[in-house]
Parts: structure tokens; sequence; C-alpha cells
């Protein structure tokens, strides 16, 4: 098998993935060549940005440093001086993460991992190697407060698997509990609750200082569009705005970290969430992508904590 088609890619990459990129079919390389060739960026064009207009932190897309390069006066004038010297080694450091992030587009194609299985392999170095990884099995989740102080006093904060709680005039259990710990320290608790044959599933998270309760139903992501799954995949991430039954859903948020099953005490994952709200803000789309490419869906609505009573804890 040839080895990867350009150099700079390869200098790029770790080395037990280099090694493993050699073994990849020549298309996939040409596939990597074309993203990286369009993408990376090249010392000439960095020290002239950096002359014309000292902007040679805008032509490497970090845009805060740039903002902060100007208010100082460009560094003070040292600054300037500083990063004609530094210039190959911080262009060679945007080319390394271009390398690595199509490397990974690649890796998560949906027709490259059918039809080269062998990708699977670079993926998960990737995926090791980066999002602050650890072990699945010492990841842990951000401890909650559950002690009932008051037997009489139990609120939302206080749920967990096994109790029973009013809302929406029945009488629900709830069977399953997991979490999410977030960048921007956000944790998130998400719970199904059954009733007769009737399931919800209500998030609970403290967010901006708040605290905000949605009640979601799960769908199926070929729901929203056919061609949903597949896009974020390739591309990363979904598209800015979705069209789904005659509503318009703008994104809202993106978040990512680790989910776990508490309920069933399994290890932690890494997961990327995206939010979308409607115009009115009444409506939420939730997607959950996680590391092993599976998608859940949700669809759901803002609630208030008044709408839940009588939460009784479990008998265990």
């Amino acid at each position: 098998m040839e080895t990867l088609l350009i150099p700079e890619i390869h200098e790029h990459l770790p080395k037990p993935i280099r090694d493993q990129v050699r073994l990849l079919p020549k298309e996939v390389q040409l596939e990597v060549f074309r993203r990286f060739n369009s993408r990376k960026k090249t010392l000439g064009w960095a020290y002239l940005t950096h002359f014309l207009m000292g902007s040679s932190y805008a032509y490497q897309e970090k845009w805060i440093k740039q903002v902060l390069f100007w208010l100082t006066g460009l560094g003070f004038g040292i600054g300037w001086v500083i990063n004609l010297v530094r210039m190959p080694s911080m262009i060679k450091g945007v080319n390394k993460k271009i390398a690595r992030k199509i490397l990974e587009e690649v890796c998560e194609s949906f027709v490259y991992v059918k039809r080269y299985p062998q990708l699977t392999a670079i993926r998960k170095s990737l995926y090791n190697q980066s999002h602050d990884f650890q072990p699945a099995n010492k990841l842990q989740p951000r401890p909650v407060q559950r002690e009932i102080e008051d037997p009489l006093n139990v609120s939302l904060e206080h749920l967990s698997t096994g109790f029973i709680l009013d809302y929406q005039t029945q009488t629900w259990s709830v069977v399953h509990e997991s979490q999410f710990d977030l960048n921007q320290g956000l944790t998130e608790r998400m719970f199904k609750l059954t009733s007769s044959l009737e399931s919800v599933f209500i998030l609970i998270r403290q967010d901006t200082g708040q605290q905000q309760i949605i009640d979601f139903s799960l769908t199926n992501i070929h729901a929203l569009d056919p061609d949903l799954q597949v896009e974020i995949i390739k591309v990363g991430q979904p598209r800015n705005v979705l069209h789904y039954q005659e509503g318009i859903y703008y994104k809202e948020h993106y978040r990512k970290g680790h989910s776990y099953d508490i309920t069933d005490k399994l290890p932690g994952k890494w997961t990327e969430v995206w939010e979308y709200l409607n115009g009115e803000r009444s409506q939420i789309i939730r997607i959950e992508k996680y590391a092993n490419q599976q998608f859940k869906t949700y669809i759901g609505k803002p609630v208030s904590s008044l709408a839940f009573s009588e939460i009784l804890p479990s008998m265990k």
C-alpha cells in the first residue's frame, strides 16, 4: 500500500496514527490530500498578512487572539517582532490541527467507514488522543446532591430511579436516569418516566443560574430528515436550520462531554449534543451523538417545576 501522498500531512500526525495511515486505500489518501490541500495554511500568506495588517492570527482563524493583538497595539510592538520568529512553528501547529481534523472527518464519513472497516482503528486512536480522553473505566460522573434531609420536602433535585411523582394529571414512575457532564461545567440529568403504556423523558439542568426542565419525547433522527445522520457523520455537525412538521428550528447550543448511565452504572462515553429552538422558543429539538456513531433524537418543550407534585422516594 502506498504511503500518504503528501509528506506535510504525515509529519503532522502522531507516529501510531501515521503508521496506520500508510495502510489506507489510495482513494482515501487522495481524499485526505484533497481536503488538506484546500484548507492548509502557508507560511508565505501568514507573513504577508502579518506585514500588511498584523492579521496573521486572523489568517490562522484565531479570532480572539487577533482582536487582543490589535487592541494591544500589535502586542505593544514586541509581539509583532516575536511573531516574526515564531511564525513557522505557529503555521506548523495550525496545519497539524487541520490534518487531524481532516483525518477525523474522513474516518467518520459513512461511506468510507462502510467500505473500509480498517478506518475504525484510526478513528479510535484519534478519539483517544482528543477531547481530554480518559479510559472509560476511570470516568466518573460529577457528584449530584441526593440526600433527602426532610422526607416531607422532596423536590426534583432529589429525583432518582424508583421515585414516583404526579405530572400532567398522571402518576409516573422513574425507571431510568442518565447524566451528562458537558463543557462549561454544565451537568444535565435525564429521567425516563413511565405511566401505563406511556413514557416521557424529563431533562433537568441548571443553566445560567436558573433551573430548566424540558419534557422530551423520543423520536427517530430520520424523522427529522432522512439525510441528517449521514450529514453529521460526514461533516461533523448538523446544519444550522432544521425543518420539521411545518416548523423551522434554529441551532441554539452545541455542547460536548461525557454521558453516564446512572441506573445501570455503565462506563461514561463521549457525547456531543445539539439543541434547536423554534422561533417562539416554545419547542426544542435535541440531537445526541455518541462515539460509536449512535444517535438519540428528542422533540420537547420547556415545562415548569410546578407541573410536578407528590414526589415520593423509592421504597427500596
